[in-house]
């Protein structure tokens, strides 16, 4: 069987049946030298099977010729969901293949989100960490058809599997997405994800520490309202620093009057993103407690607790300003911003 590469180099692959060789196009004649070296050779199987023939073209997949990697590729998308299973199981011990074989699992689509369900079911401990997130992304290339699928796999309440979950659903990247990262973070505030026993208590806590932090990231990149409610359910149930932090990014970036209390409450805790949220919403009934802590927070925060001050203007606002200058242990830039600020509002009050 000949197989067609380019015109440069001017040369094609002959495969009589165990070896590839070395065809002159000029003279056609064979060379004994061997262009694949030897773990490279292929064994052409008959293809007498769907199996055989799936098999055969992975392995023109690692021929490094542009021509016969491609014709591969397009010839098993052709195939289908017959190629799958094969491809799934060649490419979680052979990383040079990987790029190939997952661009023709996207190539076929939808279809083949349920043989990467279950690959993932027998895998998900032991799956090698780049694998995992280059499958999440053949979600995201399959798009918003991958969702109602991909759900699914959540309903085992596994930390592994639905750490991929959330990997797909930021490949998928659409605001849609925010309604199911909702449903996976209220699950797990509800403690509906059992450790099993045999697994090492110290690496779940971990992956759902993780898992807990991105979510929240995300929702607040989305600017998820529905996940209001539970955000503020989650501020009085967590000491880990990290989680805080990005509930209060959050809640800064969605920007719901419903959240006030809970960014005082991070505020107080010397969140600067709670702070900074207070301000961008001119949420008035934190300014006491801004004042109060006003010397702990960077100047970032300082300086937009005085434009606030500043907006609003009245002659309570003055007065709290006024005592908060007479501080003698106050940074000389900082007592610099806060006359600036009462100059600012007496001129406004006249």
């Amino acid at each position: 069987m000949l197989l067609e590469i380019t015109d440069n180099p001017p040369v094609t692959f002959f495969i009589p049946g165990q070896s590839v060789f070395l065809v002159d196009k000029k003279t056609n004649f064979e060379s004994n030298e061997i262009i694949i070296p030897e773990q490279k050779r292929i064994t052409q199987l008959p293809e007498d099977t769907t199996e055989n023939k799936v098999k055969n073209l992975i392995n023109k997949l690692k021929i490094n010729y542009w021509n016969v990697s491609y014709n591969a590729q397009i010839d098993l998308i052709k195939m289908g969901n017959d190629a799958v299973p094969f491809l799934l199981d060649e490419i979680e011990n052979d990383t040079e293949l990987r790029k190939q074989a997952l661009q023709v699992i996207t190539g076929i689509g939808i279809q083949t989100i349920s043989h990467i369900n279950k690959f993932l079911s027998k895998n998900t401990i032991h799956i090698d960490l780049l694998l995992y997130e280059d499958l999440a992304k053949s979600y995201g290339d399959i798009g918003l058809e991958a969702l109602n699928p991909l759900m699914e796999l959540t309903k085992e309440k596994n930390l592994s599997k639905t750490v991929f979950v959330y990997k797909a659903l930021e490949a998928i990247n659409d605001k849609s997405t925010g309604t199911y990262l909702v449903l996976i973070l209220e699950d797990m505030d509800n403690g509906l994800y059992v450790f099993p026993i045999d697994e090492n208590y110290d690496i779940l806590i971990s992956r759902e520490n993780y898992l807990k932090k991105n979510i929240i990231h995300t929702l607040g990149e989305l600017k998820e309202k529905k996940a209001v409610p539970i955000l503020i359910s989650l501020v009085n149930k967590n000491q880990n620093n990290s989680i805080l932090e990005e509930i209060a990014f959050a809640l800064k970036s969605i920007q719901d009057p419903s959240s006030i209390n809970s960014l005082i409450f991070l505020a107080d805790k010397g969140y600067s993103n709670a702070v900074l949220g207070l301000c961008s919403m001119r949420a008035n009934s934190a300014l006491p407690s801004l004042l109060k802590n006003f010397t702990n927070f960077p100047g970032v925060c300082q300086t937009e607790i005085l434009k606030m001050c500043v907006e609003i203007g009245d002659a309570s606002i003055l007065d709290k300003l006024l005592k908060l200058v007479d501080n003698k242990n106050l940074n000389p830039n900082v007592k610099t911003k806060i006359d600036l600020a009462i100059e600012h509002i007496i001129n406004k009050m006249k």
